[in-house]
């Protein structure tokens, strides 16, 4: 069995389910890239051709998809639709799909899921696709009672007992894990004619690769203007996040929205690390359209009224703030099949 796993940081960790499941020898590919939510799910699977490279996919974005719903960076809209290209992807190309829900253990503890759209939508989701599901919090109330939020590291990850119960109950899951029940013509409600653009495929990258990511990108020194063959939505920018994010303005002929590129300052400052993020936008839309300009900007040039916030928000240094700030970015996903006619960069 060929298996990819798509998901966030309780994936990725030293000791994770999927490491354990690599020690136990079984042949998994992860592509899990952590703070991310679905759509990045959808990027990494496209970005990496593992659809028809595999026979099942575990998909592990049930976390931070009800984390970022909370803190207003996801829709319920969006993330059914990621969701209905990925059913649609296993369903064409014969492939089995299991979910994972690993809760927020302090959200759990303090009832907010029984009051959460985004977690009523995984569930009745999950049922009316006949999606083989872990429920984590039933596997571990089922084994260790009322002790069972002892099995967290800290309010979101699994502690190495916790991932070692989850790692066994994938084994057993694998053994019955199922294609998704085929969706009906009308029930079709996902991105029209999805298409992922690599930059390095129209400019020339530099690269950048540690344990988890190998990535291409191209610094946007100043403004980076897009022509496509035709008009589309922007749902995702792919990135490289780094000391040098920072605000950035996104604009084509009908409207402009700026977005802070920033993900975790203490990893990032602190640490000296980078990590891969995806730009979305959320209750600032960028409208559809045939161009796109991307430009970093300064603090100064900051508008609150086209400021497309997210939370919690990630600033720079204090002593960092007046120095200029540059996007690396690695790829976009379009819809309508659209593709870059040319590209211009000052």
């Amino acid at each position: 069995m060929r298996i990819v796993n798509i998901g966030g940081s309780n994936s990725i960790r030293k000791q994770s389910y999927t490491y354990k499941l690599i020690k136990t020898n079984h042949n998994l590919l992860n592509y899990g890239i952590g703070a991310a939510g679905s759509i990045y799910g959808l990027i990494q699977l496209i970005k990496n051709k593992a659809i028809g490279n595999c026979d099942t996919i575990i998909y592990d974005y049930f976390t931070n998809d009800n984390n970022h719903f909370r803190k207003g960076i996801n829709k319920v809209s969006r993330v059914n639709k990621t969701l209905i290209e990925l059913v649609n992807l296993c369903i064409e190309n014969n492939i089995k799909l299991l979910f994972v829900y690993i809760y927020n253990r302090d959200d759990k503890i303090n009832g907010l899921y029984d009051k959460s759209p985004m977690y009523s939508f995984y569930k009745d989701f999950s049922k009316k696709y006949n999606i083989t599901t872990i429920d984590v919090y039933d596997l571990l109330y089922s084994k260790y009672k009322d002790e069972w939020s002892e099995y967290y590291t800290d309010k979101t990850h699994l502690s190495d007992e916790g991932m070692n119960t989850l790692r066994d109950e994938i084994i057993d899951k694998l053994k019955v894990v199922t294609v998704p029940k085929t969706i009906e013509g009308n029930d079709y409600n996902g991105f029209n004619g999805l298409n992922l653009i690599k930059i390095d495929n129209h400019l020339k990258t530099e690269n950048f690769s540690n344990s988890l990511i190998d990535v291409n990108y191209f610094e946007i020194k100043n403004e980076l203007k897009i022509k496509f063959n035709k008009k589309t939505s922007i749902l995702a920018i792919e990135y490289l996040c780094d000391i040098d994010s920072g605000l950035i303005e996104m604009s084509n002929n009908v409207n402009k929205i700026q977005k802070n590129t920033l993900k975790n300052q203490d990893f990032i400052f602190k640490k000296g690390k980078k990590l891969a993020s995806i730009i979305t936008t959320n209750k600032k839309p960028l409208k559809e359209d045939d161009c796109l300009s991307i430009k970093n900007i300064s603090f100064k040039n900051l508008n609150k009224s086209i400021f497309d916030n997210e939370k919690p928000g990630h600033t720079r240094p204090r002593k960092k703030r007046k120095e200029s700030t540059f996007l690396k970015i690695i790829s976009i996903l379009v819809t309508d099949n659209a593709d870059i006619k040319s590209i211009t960069f000052d």
